[in-house]
């Protein structure tokens, strides 16, 4: 402001940040609350995506039967279709991998199994599962399992999941320096029939693709028209089946 005799006067900002709670500015112009807001920004865009100790190339056991507690999984996963009894595309979602490499998440569902303990046989519903095709092993995710109101007891040999009540619901062995769980039966199918199913399952897909994307029904139907062609006599898998060029 121009003042008498040609001086300038600056006039004190006695305003107070309702932010910060600092006079000489206000809350839009509060560098606290910009470096909040980014930092919050960047929490978001992190927690969008999926975690997991395991490594994308590795000597991991990747049968449908087998389970590794990961400490590490943000979610549970599993590279197998198959092993849904619920099941939904999502959008695809990246998976961060222990060694810095990232895999996508392209459907969700629950998980039907039934394991051994002590003699008995005990019913499990897996929820919330990531299908990730790329994944090399099944993870359950020790967070979700602690989550739900389990509780989770590593020793040397074991690791032991139990109810809220103490009951034991599941056994994971050490094999080396993972925790594996083993499921008599996934989604309805002994663990005889999975290995079979998880061939046909992966000969399906090659079929598919080799036929320039023939719907599975039609691809299913024509074992029976042609040599050479062996899907097995399993029922057609139309719910389960998820081809990621289909669906982008």
């Amino acid at each position: 402001m121009q003042g008498k005799g040609g001086t300038t006067s600056t006039r004190k900002d006695t305003r107070t940040c309702y932010y910060c709670g600092k006079p000489g500015h206000i809350a839009r112009f509060c560098n606290k609350a910009k470096n909040n807001k980014e930092k919050e920004n960047a929490n978001q865009a992190r927690d969008a995506n999926d975690y997991a100790f395991a490594t994308k190339d590795g000597d991991h056991c990747k049968a449908i039967c087998k389970w590794i507690m990961d400490s590490g999984a943000t979610k549970h996963m599993t590279p197998h279709k198959a092993a849904f009894d619920m099941y939904e595309v999502i959008p695809t979602r990246n998976v961060h991998m222990g060694d810095d490499s990232i895999v996508e998440a392209i459907g969700m569902g629950s998980i039907l199994v039934e394991v051994m303990v002590k003699g008995r046989t005990k019913r499990i519903k897996i929820k919330d599962v990531l299908h990730v095709p790329k994944l090399l092993a099944n993870l359950l995710s020790v967070s979700k399992i602690l989550s739900s109101g389990c509780k989770v007891q590593f020793n040397m040999n074991e690791c032991i999941v139990r109810a809220i009540d103490g009951e034991v619901i599941a056994i994971a062995v050490r094999e080396g320096n993972l925790y594996q769980m083993t499921f008599t039966k996934v989604c309805e199918m002994h663990v005889s029939n999975l290995a079979q199913t998880s061939t046909i399952d992966g000969a399906l897909e090659s079929w598919h693709r080799c036929l320039g994307h023939l719907n599975i029904k039609g691809v299913h139907a024509l074992q029976n028209m042609v040599s050479g062609m062996n899907l097995g006599n399993m029922p057609c898998p139309t719910s389960s089946f998820v081809c990621e060029g289909c669906i982008e």
